[in-house]
């Protein structure tokens, strides 16, 4: 499998369990905002990453929000389409070629723009991991979210 394969696949599969996590928040009945707050985490982080790598600048932006869920189901929804496009244009190009920038708090960094695609992955994996775990805290099921469960269905 080539590199733009392996990372559209892996992608895919953050997306696919973003979308699990999200409609397990958004049909609570009452809403957990520790949880929200993670999944707030995620989609802001995801778009920090995203406008660096589309060459903006992301020195004071703000990864740590709290949104309901309303919030949360519209940037997710906004986050999710402009990862998508972004990802569907890759080129090996792309993919190999080191990225400069800075981070939130201004510091300047420089990694390959696959290795940044596959932080945001497992950055989302992390903290999905953390909010099943208050969802269990609350006596419930969280969705799963594992990789290979996306692997067995896609």
């Amino acid at each position: 499998m080539k590199s733009i394969e392996l990372v559209s696949r892996y992608f895919s599969y953050h997306c696919w369990a973003q979308d699990r996590c999200l409609k397990a928040l958004s049909i609570l009945e009452e809403p957990i905002p520790e949880a929200l707050k993670l999944f707030a985490h995620i989609v802001s982080a995801d778009r920090a990453w995203l406008t660096r790598l589309q060459g903006g600048d992301t020195r004071g932006m703000k990864v740590f929000t709290e949104w309901d869920i309303e919030e949360c189901v519209a940037q997710y929804g906004e986050v999710n389409t402009a990862w998508r496009s972004y990802i569907a244009a890759l080129d090996e190009s792309e993919i190999s070629r080191d990225l400069t920038y800075f981070d939130i708090k201004g510091r300047e960094f420089t990694n390959p723009v696959v290795d940044i695609i596959m932080h945001v992955i497992n950055h989302g994996t992390y903290h999905r991991g953390q909010i099943a775990k208050i969802l269990r805290k609350n006596h419930i099921d969280p969705p799963a979210t594992d990789m290979i469960v996306f692997s067995r269905n896609n």
